[in-house]
């Protein structure tokens, strides 16, 4: 499987081993993708990580495809005691699994909330 290479202005890197890095802001742990108002605490906007898109935002809902990716890291890991988290709009989610030998499970769903 070939490597994708370093899409520097989303700071996230793309591995035969998975999502290895992301940019975060010089404050520890604040990262670029998710911004939030500072007195109302609602949604402002959202930054793939794949390739830099800014998301469609309006009145503090994500109104297009988006996938959220959090996990936390723990023993047995190289990264133990790490959380990495990112989003990625629908083409750069379409382009991640595009790379996998084993394809994700798809289930239509007929309820959405």
């Amino acid at each position: 499987m070939e490597e994708l290479p370093l899409l520097s202005n989303a700071g996230i890197l793309y591995t035969e081993s998975g999502i290895i890095n992301m940019r975060t802001d010089s404050k520890e742990g604040e990262c670029h993708m998710r911004k939030f108002t500072d007195h109302e605490k609602m949604l402002s906007a959202v930054i793939c990580n794949g390739c830099g898109k800014s998301l469609k935002v309006e009145n503090g809902v994500l109104k297009e495809g988006c996938f959220w990716g959090k996990q936390n890291f723990g023993y047995f890991s190289s990264m133990d005691g790490e959380r990495h988290q990112f989003d990625l709009c629908e083409d750069c989610y379409r382009k991640l699994i595009g790379q996998f030998a084993v394809p994700v499970e798809k289930e239509e769903i007929t309820e959405l909330l």
